[in-house]
């Protein structure tokens, strides 16, 4: 599927966190969104699975507006969280998991990668992996995103990261 955003703003109060971010991602590819340390990235990735709404603008999938949607309406994908049943039943007794976050990232990855369906968000999910892990999971990711047709969102704030990973990249910039 093909993921257009337009004109998408988020505010907090009175302070702005996106303001007017536009792009497409594609069917088959991995668009990577790149930005600093609280530039927006969680926030637009957050709006874009319908966790969170936004202040303005307009979010389609192919040609249904999905903007107002809930995010069990768009079914898109988000690896899962460390608050989910699924990593839960990763945890001791003493909520210590038996798992470092490397391997659990990895984990979650692979989890998402066999269940994907559509779209896939991805929020920083390679940086507990070292260097060695981060380029097969790219490998891997680049080749499932183009066997099940997905569409992927990567968001990050490691500029060779976004570069080895994503097919397109958009820069989240803050002004000031």
């Amino acid at each position: 599927m093909s993921l257009k955003v337009s004109n998408l703003s988020k505010k907090y109060d009175d302070q702005w966190v996106l303001k007017d971010v536009s792009f497409e991602a594609r069917r088959g590819e991995v668009t990577g969104i790149f930005g600093a340390t609280s530039a927006g990235k969680t926030t637009l990735i957050r709006i874009l699975s319908g966790k969170e709404a936004c202040s303005g603008g307009t979010l389609f999938e192919d040609t249904r507006e999905i903007t107002r949607l809930s995010c069990d309406e768009r079914g898109f994908h988000l690896p899962v969280l460390k608050n989910d049943s699924f990593w839960k039943s990763l945890f001791k007794s003493d909520n210590k998991s038996e798992l470092s976050d490397g391997d659990g990232q990895i984990l979650a990855l692979e989890h998402s990668l066999d269940h994907a369906e559509g779209v896939l968000l991805l929020d920083d999910t390679f940086c507990f992996m070292d260097r060695q892990k981060r380029d097969i999971y790219f490998s891997r990711l680049r080749q499932v995103t183009q066997e099940k047709n997905l569409t992927v969102i990567f968001a990050t704030n490691d500029f060779e990261e976004v570069f080895a990973a994503c097919d397109r990249v958009a820069v989240l910039a803050k002004t000031l």
